[in-house]
């Protein structure tokens, strides 16, 4: 009965799925390097003085993924959703191969940092919903759930070690070598999604249309969503938290990191497991809303969170008195 029970579970099935896994390894690999990625940067940036800049890593991350989303959109429903990931995750090993070569052979700049912050946005912005959708064409619109699920756990997974390999690896080795392993993984990460094999109907090749036509099928598909957007309450609070987050929060959390290194420790590895609590909680509060068998109210949920991400902001200066 057990048995049964365990393959006939949608997680299971979809896991065990030769193409859903290469996407769900490759995911493991990107988010986990991003979390390692900005953990190194921001340090960088504190060991060498640089604390007040860090909320511009944050805004130059953030500002490229609110004035590239539609296109991303427009881009997923019109192209081959498999080469714009592999595109997106070989764009993101391209700067960090830079940065290993500026390690080794030259010096590290502070522009380096919002160069990595800024890429990294811009691609989010561009296979974020390429990855999704390409989720959906694998698994199916019967278990399209429990595949995107699957990938939020990802995230979830790179936000609590990322940090911790990043501290481990720079603690033991240096920036150049550990910079030129997050390269080495993004580079797998692009070869796993390459492997995945596409339904027949999802590979065939886009319309061809001239440069006008395609500017004026982007500025429709925009006035649609926008509509869209606009008769729904739901949606648009959506909207306008996302917008708060992504301009005031986002930026000010990457100072958690900073607050850990100057004010509390220095040790790096104790900084890395400190981060590495916000994955934790991500994880818990994506089991408490699962098992919340209706919400009827969603703005309880986003009023709540905005709260509790408010009072930790204020939590860091309380301590430090």
């Amino acid at each position: 009965m057990l048995k049964n029970r365990l393959f006939n579970n949608p997680v299971i099935d979809v896991l065990f799925y030769t193409q859903f896994s290469l996407i769900f390894f490759s995911s493991m690999l990107v988010f986990t390097t991003r979390s390692m990625l900005f953990f190194l940067l921001i340090w960088f940036f504190a060991s060498n003085q640089l604390s007040t800049s860090v909320p511009l890593l944050g805004l130059a991350r953030g500002l490229p993924i609110i004035l590239l989303a539609f296109l991303g959109g427009y881009i997923a429903d019109r192209f081959n959703r498999k080469y714009i990931s592999m595109i997106g995750h070989f764009m993101k090993a391209c700067p960090v191969i830079y940065l290993v070569y500026s390690y080794f052979y030259a010096q590290l700049e502070v522009w380096h940092a919002f160069m990595i912050f800024i890429v990294q946005g811009m691609v989010w912005a561009m296979d974020h919903p390429s990855r999704r959708l390409l989720i959906l064409d694998i698994v199916g619109k019967n278990r399209v759930t429990t595949g995107v699920s699957l990938d939020l756990v990802m995230v979830s997974f790179g936000s609590i070690f990322g940090p911790i390999l990043a501290a481990l690896f720079l603690k033991n080795f240096d920036y150049g070598w550990t910079f030129l392993i997050i390269a080495v993984c993004l580079l797998v990460a692009t070869l796993l999604v390459g492997f995945v094999k596409q339904p027949e109907s999802i590979q065939e090749k886009p319309k061809k249309y001239s440069v006008k036509k395609q500017l004026q099928n982007f500025v429709s598909s925009f006035k649609d969503a926008f509509l869209y957007v606009k008769n729904s309450y739901i949606l648009t609070s959506v909207l306008v938290f996302s917008l708060l987050f992504s301009i005031f929060v986002f930026p000010a959390g990457e100072l958690h990191i900073v607050i850990a290194k100057e004010a509390l420790i220095e040790d790096i590895v104790l900084t890395g497991i400190i981060v590495s609590a916000s994955g934790i909680g991500a994880i818990i509060g994506m089991i408490v809303i699962a098992f919340l068998k209706t919400t009827r109210y969603h703005w309880t949920i986003f009023f709540s969170g905005f709260c509790g991400v408010f009072l930790s902001l204020l939590l860091p200066p309380c301590i430090i008195k």
